[in-house]
């Protein structure tokens, strides 16, 4: 494979390792909140599988001769944001209609 299209190639699993790191993160500070027991082994499941995937593709970029990006995808701050919205709007409903 040619210098460039090697490069390409490790730019595209990088990214893909910081979005499954998202998924880690997302997913580990969901689980905790969720009541629903079913719910909880789904979602630990998926979580398990956004860890092998960020094993693999660490694992694909080092035997590639490079180290693995540290970032982790924009995805846990848009469901951050998410959250403190939706928090701020029911905040709001119960200022304007309280029970």
């Amino acid at each position: 494979m040619q210098q460039k299209q090697r490069q390409e190639v490790i730019l595209f699993y990088n990214s893909l390792l910081s979005a499954e790191r998202a998924g880690v993160e997302v997913l580990s500070s969901l689980v905790h909140e969720i009541e629903d027991n079913n719910l909880k082994i789904i979602l630990g499941i998926f979580m398990r599988d956004e860890g092998i995937n960020c094993q693999i593709f660490s694992t694909l970029i080092k035997n590639s001769g490079e180290e693995p990006g540290k970032k982790t995808g924009d995805f846990v701050q848009k469901v951050t944001h998410t959250r403190q919205r939706r928090l701020f709007e029911n905040r709001l409903a119960g200022i304007f209609h309280p029970t």
